[in-house]
């Protein structure tokens, strides 16, 4: 570790700081003090998946970042977070990541503090570091994470227990309607009306609304033509969980003259949607 501490010195040296950023990145070997056991058996695995990126550690400056205690602590616990994940896979089926993939994610898990978008992360990287699932990660799956809130991790979990596992691609939601009398017309109230087993464990569950709408921008989930299914107990569920709000509707409603209606309505999970959420997941 002495060469670990030079370098410190050096960096918090103001007159030879520049000299110890290139020298840090002429030798981006001195990854492997930071992360000491880099070449112990018991993470082989994780040398022989992130050996080319972190052959450009220079690019994302993470020897530098990692001169920070902070910082240090939290990418070798993420480290250790991704070798228990890789440690299950069969030495014959690890991949060299992609420093596309892997440089990204790798300067992210310096950083990030909340479990659930880390755990998102790391276990791209892990599918990322499998031949079996290696080609199915794309760097698009990595910015993606990049625009969720830890909720929205959360919601993406929910999804997967509710549809992914059942291979069921379909979310179905209803719309809380105003009917104008005079003029006739509609009004949209409430446009997502879901099953709560969705919104179990949010932090924020009024915000799910929000949460679909990013997912659909971010091309998971989609409205398709076809509007809703025909198997009415699942808009019976929504409506039986959200029947005090509706009926908190149609007194308000009532006393203009109008009424309400509940319009039945789903989403379909993409194809991309489908790949993202199993290897966020599994």
């Amino acid at each position: 570790m002495e060469e670990l501490e030079l370098i410190k010195n050096l960096a918090l040296s103001s007159g030879a700081a520049g000299t110890a950023i290139v020298a840090l990145l002429k030798n981006p070997d001195i990854l492997k003090l930071l992360y000491q056991d880099l070449a112990q058996p018991s993470v082989k695995k994780v040398g022989d998946a992130l050996g080319s990126v972190f052959g450009l550690a220079g690019t994302l400056m993470l020897p530098i970042k990692m001169i920070n205690e902070k910082t240090n602590l939290l990418f070798t616990k993420r480290m250790e977070q991704y070798k228990e994940k890789i440690n299950s896979i069969p030495d014959e089926r690890i991949a060299e990541v992609p420093p596309e993939i892997g440089i990204p994610i790798l300067d992210k898990l310096t950083y990030v503090q909340d479990e659930d978008i880390a755990g998102l992360y790391i276990n791209l990287l892990a599918k990322a570091s499998d031949k079996t699932d290696a080609s199915k990660v794309h760097p698009y799956f990595v910015s993606a994470v990049n625009n969720l809130t830890p909720d929205e991790a959360v919601f993406i979990k929910n999804i997967y227990v509710n549809n992914i596992i059942k291979n069921n691609i379909i979310i179905p939601y209803s719309s809380l309607i105003e009917k104008q009398a005079n003029p006739s017309g509609y009004r949209v109230k409430i446009e997502y009306l879901i099953n709560n087993n969705y919104l179990s464990n949010l932090v924020f569950p009024n915000n799910y609304a929000l949460y679909i709408d990013n997912l659909i921008s971010l091309g998971f989930i989609n409205k398709p033509e076809i509007e809703f299914i025909v198997d009415e107990g699942f808009y019976n569920d929504i409506k039986l969980q959200h029947q005090s709000l509706i009926d908190d509707w149609e007194i308000a409603i009532k006393q203009t003259g109008n009424s309400i209606e509940l319009k039945k309505h789903k989403v379909d999970i993409t194809e991309t949607g489908r790949t993202f959420i199993k290897l966020v997941n599994q």
